[in-house]
């Protein structure tokens, strides 16, 4: 059960360590990178914990200034035999919503804040009652 829940989380990491960014200025197109990290404090899942947290944040920019209006679509797949549910929180003057049916998960900034370096998302999975260890 350990090696299933772990290999859920690597491949939640693997799909959102993929974002690029793509710029379109002046009809051109500019590929600018904005590194983003999916980031966990929990290593090991205790078996009393009914949630884990991981945090989405922006890295290092290249090519791209700071303190622009920006925001990102992704994907999350996750095992559904594991986890119950998904909540999303926007942070840092972020906002985050999650649509479960479609498992998009949209952040955007409302106003001109995209810094690099920071923490833009918190993801809550809940796991389900009853797994074995």
């Amino acid at each position: 059960m350990k090696n299933k829940i772990l290999a859920t989380i690597l491949f939640i990491v693997l799909i959102i360590a993929t974002l690029n960014i793509n710029s379109f200025a002046a009809g051109e197109e500019t590929l600018v990178n904005i590194a983003m990290d999916f980031i966990t404090e929990t290593t090991t899942i205790d078996k009393n914990e009914k949630t884990i947290e991981f945090t989405l944040s922006l890295g290092e920019f290249t090519g791209i200034e700071e303190n622009i209006v920006l925001g990102y679509e992704a994907t999350l797949e996750y095992d559904e035999n594991i986890f119950e549910s998904v909540s999303v929180e926007g942070l840092n003057g972020w906002t985050a919503t999650y649509e479960p049916s479609t498992k998009v998960l949209i952040g955007e900034t409302p106003t001109a804040i995209g810094k690099a370096n920071t923490d833009i998302t918190k993801v809550t999975f809940t796991l389900k009652d009853g797994l074995e260890a």
